[in-house]
């Protein structure tokens, strides 16, 4: 399942890059000292580093009241019962979970 979940991340990220005129906001909600996070932040560094796509990258830590609400929000009005991080936010769509960066073609 984690594998099928790297896979549409990867999707996930391609897709961004049609968006060229107009900077899409990719929303990730974190903790602290969570090393899935971590990883997830390294990777997305990375890749926004490489000049292959045009996003916006914000970071919510989950420690902060207003992020924690507005995490449970979307997951309320995406039907999702679970909350965890590292969660990704995209015009509408959560995408839960980050387990590594090596099995993502992008």
């Amino acid at each position: 399942m984690r594998t099928h979940l790297l896979k549409i991340i990867g999707i996930f990220l391609i897709s961004l890059n049609i968006f060229a005129n107009d900077v899409p906001e990719l929303l990730v909600f974190v903790k602290n000292n969570c090393s899935h996070c971590e990883n997830a932040k390294e990777f997305l560094d990375k890749i926004s580093s490489s000049g292959k796509y045009s996003l916006k990258i914000t970071f919510l830590p989950v420690e902060k009241e207003e992020n924690f609400a507005k995490l449970k929000q979307l997951a309320l009005e995406n039907n999702t019962k679970q909350l965890a991080v590292p969660t990704f936010y995209y015009q509408g769509k959560l995408l839960i979970g980050f387990q590594d960066p090596e099995k993502i073609m992008v």
